[in-house]
């Protein structure tokens, strides 16, 4: 169940709203998201941290690499 509530809901109700998924607001604006636990929830959670991560700093990591696919294949065997 997805519930989308504010800051001053999710300190007033802290107690209730883990387990379900909330996504918190402030202003009107999303500012976190509240996931239920589950054992062996933390890799899952690595990856998307790395994921969303690599979603912000898109633009730069194209531009990083652009140079290095132009460059082409390399000679080098091991």
């Amino acid at each position: 169940m997805l519930a989308i509530i504010t800051k001053s809901q999710l300190q007033k109700n802290i107690g209730d709203i883990g387990k379900q998924i909330c996504t918190i607001v402030n202003h009107g604006k999303p500012e976190a998201l509240i996931l239920p636990y589950f054992e062996g929830c933390e890799e899952l959670m690595e990856d998307y941290l790395e994921d969303c991560e690599m979603a912000i700093n898109r633009n730069n990591l194209k531009k990083r690499y652009k140079k290095s696919l132009e460059s082409g294949l390399v000679d080098f065997v091991i």
